[in-house]
């Protein structure tokens, strides 16, 4: 399936990579190649990930938990394509992003 990333979530992505790396060097890789593969998931399936949880509007949103960070990455399942629409830290506030789904 084709993935289409909301520039908020790529600038999302970047932050965190950026965080990381300023931890230690070379974790702000290890964190976008984490990204990778949970897109790569997304991309071989996006109906095999989880729903989001206590999301009760119109929309099929899903969500991928990154394996080694603590990051979900949510996303809308079209018939062509997966939206990603955040990429978020999963201690964050939930559903700060539903203002992205207009």
């Amino acid at each position: 399936m084709n993935i289409r990333i909301l520039s908020v979530a790529e600038v999302e992505a970047t932050e965190a990579a950026l965080h990381y790396e300023e931890r230690k060097p070379g974790l702000g890789d290890q964190f976008l190649a984490e990204l990778d593969h949970a897109l790569d998931r997304i991309r071989l399936d996006p109906r095999l990930l989880g729903p989001v949880e206590n999301y009760t509007g119109p929309h099929e949103l899903r969500r991928c938990l990154m394996h080694r960070f603590p990051y979900i990455v949510v996303f809308l399942v079209r018939s062509d394509e997966a939206v990603i629409i955040s990429v978020s830290d999963a201690r964050r506030r939930p559903f700060y992003w539903l203002e992205r789904l207009n």
